[in-house]
């Protein structure tokens, strides 16, 4: 049986919230019942809970418990989406809250997921230009819905995406230099003295950012004169989501660059969930 986490638990209610079985107003169960009916500890009921909170959709009231936001666009006001492709990992809760600070009293944020499913990406684009003012975007993986994001901004429709570019359609994206980004980072590894530095990347090809990163990396260690492959270690995206998992082949990744005639004595990781499992394992 697959372990009951506090992001399944999220990613459940995040789909009910979004599909209509859970209406605004709706009470949730307190995080006792919760976690008594799901088998986990109260901890964990909270944790999701209170991500979906920081997200806006669920709001606690005084006196009544948690309850499920209200999303209905109040006259006069303006409305923004962002649609992600999972809405309860820190980095797109981090994403979002900075959005929302941004916006004005006058509009309000309304979140969509499309579960990092092209198909559903799509659907989600044509309903949300039906419904709000503007979409910011981050993409799911791949180039499939290029097209759609094309006709939709030609179309004068407000749109922007974040982090990713679907090919063709870079004219739209913010986004950070990650070649550049990653050479910096391991340029000031290098300069504290490391001469064989580890890295860590997840197998997600389909992700410009991560292929950027990567190149970083190669670009910054090229010039030390050894070949990288040796020290290069590669974790199934899949494990993000199992922790016991995650944290056991990077600690096996890790005893196997210990016993290379010369180990590293630093990494470089793409991803902070990477950075923060490797800690883990130098640490036991």
């Amino acid at each position: 049986m697959e372990k009951v986490t506090w992001r399944s638990i999220a990613n459940e209610l995040s789909a009910r919230i979004e599909s209509g079985d859970l209406l605004p107003g709706t009470r949730l169960e307190s995080e006792e019942d919760m976690a008594t009916r799901l088998g986990v500890s109260r901890h964990t009921a909270h944790r999701a809970l209170n991500e979906l909170q920081r997200l806006g959709l669920l709001e606690r009231k005084r006196r009544w418990g948690t309850v499920v936001a209200q999303t209905q666009k109040p006259e006069g006001n303006r409305r923004i989406a962002y649609l992600v492709d999972f809405a309860s990992n820190r980095f797109q809760a981090d994403l979002m809250a900075h959005i929302e600070h941004a916006l004005d009293e006058e509009t309000r944020l309304m979140v969509a997921t499309s579960r990092n499913d092209l198909e559903r990406e799509a659907e989600q684009l044509q309903k949300l230009a039906q419904e709000v003012d503007g979409i910011i975007c981050y993409p799911c993986d791949g180039d499939g819905n290029a097209q759609t994001f094309l006709d939709l901004a030609a179309s004068g429709f407000p749109l922007v995406l974040v982090d990713r570019a679907p090919r063709g359609c870079e004219d739209l994206v913010v986004l950070t230099d990650n070649v550049e980004a990653s050479r910096h980072a391991v340029d000031d590894l290098i300069q504290r003295g490391h001469k064989k530095i580890a890295f860590f990347g997840s197998n997600n090809d389909r992700a410009q950012s991560i292929r950027e990163r990567y190149h970083g990396y190669r670009s910054a260690v090229e010039g030390l004169g050894y070949s990288s492959r040796a020290y290069e270690r590669w974790i199934p995206l899949n494990l993000d989501h199992n922790s016991d998992m995650m944290y056991q082949t990077i600690s096996d990744a890790l005893l196997a660059l210990r016993t290379l005639p010369e180990p590293p004595t630093a990494a470089f990781c793409v991803q902070d969930w990477l950075a923060a499992g490797l800690l883990e394992a130098c640490a036991a």
